[in-house]
C-alpha cells in the first residue's frame, strides 16, 4: 500500500478518538429557552412532600426528562405535549422509593439520582448511560472532580446535566465546611477569554427575586472560577479530616443559601438516552 494511503488509512481509523477529544463548542444556549425551571415549592398542582424544601433533585431531573420527552423521546411522559401539571406528576413519581428515593428531609444523592434516571428510562423504553464526576459516590464515577470541559460536553445536543453543589461556610485557614446540597439544572453554557458561565435552572426561589412560578423562565449565567490553591473542604462540621479542594469550582452569580460564603460544583451528573 502507497505510503499515502496508509497515512489516510490510520487517520480514518483513529478518528472516532479524535473526535472524542475534540474541545467542546464554546457556546451552547439552544436548551435554554425550550427547558423547562419548575419551582419546587409551587402549589398550584399540588403540594410536594414539606412544600418541596428537599425536593430539588427530582425536580432538577424533571426538566431535563421534559425537555428530552419534546426532543426525540416522546415515550418519556404520556402527554403529548407536556406542560407544569404533568411535570409536576413526574416529580412526585421521581421522587418516590422506585426511582431516586428522595428523602422528605436530607434530599438526595448523586446515587439516587443516577438510580433514578436508570430505572425512569428503562421503563419507558430507552437505556440510560448516567456518568458521575465528584467527590460523592462511586457509582459510575469517571473522575473526582468535575472538569470544566467535561461539564459543557454533558450541556452539549441531547446530552443533559444535573449539577450538584454544596453550600460551604468558610473557617479558619481556607479551611471550608459543608452545610448542605442543591441540585439545579443546567441549560447551557457561554466561554470567552478563558472563562466559563454555565446558564442554569434553579429549582428554589432564592436566585428568581419576588415572583416565581414553574411556567417562567428563569436562567442564571453563573461564572465557574477554581477555589484558592490551598483550600480544603470539610464533608460536614463533625468530619475530623478536610480534604484538599483542589480542581473543585466555585459556583458564582447563584444567590446563596443563608450561612453560606460560596457554593461549589461538588459533583454533577451528565447523562444520555437512546432507544433499546
Amino acid at each position: 500500500m502507497p505510503r499515502t494511503a496508509l497515512l489516510l488509512t490510520v487517520l480514518l481509523a483513529a478518528w472516532p478518538a479524535l473526535a472524542a477529544e475534540a474541545p467542546p463548542a464554546a457556546r451552547c444556549v439552544e436548551k435554554m429557552a425550550a427547558m423547562p425551571d419548575y419551582f419546587q415549592a409551587d402549589k398550584a398542582y399540588g403540594a410536594l412532600p414539606r412544600g418541596g424544601k428537599s425536593y430539588c433533585g427530582p425536580t432538577a431531573l424533571s426538566n431535563a426528562l421534559v425537555w428530552l420527552d419534546t426532543h426525540g423521546f416522546a415515550d418519556l411522559l404520556p402527554a403529548a405535549a407536556p406542560g407544569p401539571k404533568e411535570q409536576f406528576a413526574l416529580i412526585r413519581t421521581l421522587g418516590t422509593e422506585a426511582y431516586t428515593k428522595t428523602d422528605e428531609v436530607k434530599g438526595v444523592g448523586p446515587s439516587g439520582i443516577m438510580r433514578g434516571i436508570e430505572r425512569y428510562a428503562a421503563e419507558h423504553g430507552y437505556r440510560a448511560t448516567a456518568t458521575y464526576a465528584g467527590w460523592r459516590t462511586q457509582r459510575n464515577r469517571v473522575a473526582d472532580r468535575p472538569a470544566v470541559d467535561w461539564l459543557r460536553r454533558g450541556v452539549d445536543g441531547r446530552s443533559n446535566l444535573l449539577l450538584n453543589i454544596g453550600w460551604y461556610k468558610k473557617g479558619e485557614d481556607d479551611t471550608y465546611v459543608r452545610l448542605g446540597g442543591h441540585w439545579l439544572t443546567a441549560v447551557g453554557y457561554e466561554t470567552a477569554d478563558g472563562r466559563t458561565r454555565l446558564i442554569i435552572h434553579d429549582p428554589a426561589k432564592r436566585s428568581q427575586g419576588a415572583k416565581r412560578d414553574s411556567v417562567t423562565r428563569c436562567p442564571v449565567r453563573c461564572l465557574l472560577r477554581p477555589l484558592p490553591a490551598d483550600a480544603r473542604l470539610k464533608k460536614n462540621a463533625t468530619a475530623e479530616t478536610p480534604f484538599a479542594a483542589r480542581g473543585l469550582m466555585v459556583l458564582g452569580g447563584i444567590t446563596l443559601k443563608r450561612g453560606a460564603d460560596c457554593a461549589v460544583v461538588d459533583g454533577a451528573v451528565a447523562f444520555t438516552l437512546e432507544p433499546k
